[in-house]
């Protein structure tokens, strides 16, 4: 018989892990190096799949990109989802709108020695979503999301929605979808 698929749902910042924590409140977690982690067997779980992972990777590049290399390790997941906030920019995203992420690019590389666009697209992911329904249970809107180590300025969104098309910007999403991508993981 084939192992049943592993889902491992990525949470980063503290404040979304304790959100996550209150929406299960009888979850067991268990320590991992970068924070905890618990499963759940979500409603309507079709067969060959295992209960879904759920794990606080921690904020910033560093801890997405080791916590998201360690989920893999560990569990061999068939999916690795994303699960937090961004910064919507004012005028391009409404406040609470739902993005679907197909396309990451880390925006905060300065390249010096060679090619900065070079640069920015080695970390640009693309991601595949073909394993998702054509019309989905809930209104959402596919975007490009921007990431770097820092929160937005006010005058830099401008430029990232005008030169990158984003909308919204975090701290982990490019580092979580490109090691994931390195991994093959979708």
């Amino acid at each position: 018989m084939d192992e049943p698929r592993k889902v491992v749902i990525l949470i980063s910042a503290g404040a979304e892990w304790r959100a996550v924590l209150e929406a299960f409140p009888n979850a067991v977690c268990q320590p991992t190096p970068y924070g905890g982690w618990f499963t759940y067997s979500l409603p309507g779980m079709k067969a060959g799949f295992s209960p879904v992972i759920f794990m606080h990777g921690g904020w910033g590049k560093i801890a997405a990109a080791a916590s998201t290399g360690y989920a893999i390790q560990r569990w061999q997941p068939f999916l690795i989802v994303n699960l937090g906030t961004c910064g919507g920019f004012a005028g391009h995203v409404e406040r609470g709108e739902i993005l679907l992420v197909e396309e990451t690019l880390v925006y905060d590389i300065i390249e010096q020695m060679g090619d900065p666009d070079a640069a920015l697209a080695h970390y640009a992911t693309r991601l595949n979503l073909d394993w998702l329904p054509e019309i989905l249970p809930q209104a959402v809107r596919r975007a490009r999301l921007v990431s770097a180590d820092r929160d937005i300025l006010p005058q830099d969104i401008p430029l990232l929605n005008e030169r990158f098309g984003a909308v919204a910007a975090d701290w982990e999403s490019g580092a979580i979808a490109w090691v994931a991508s390195q991994n093959r993981v979708p």
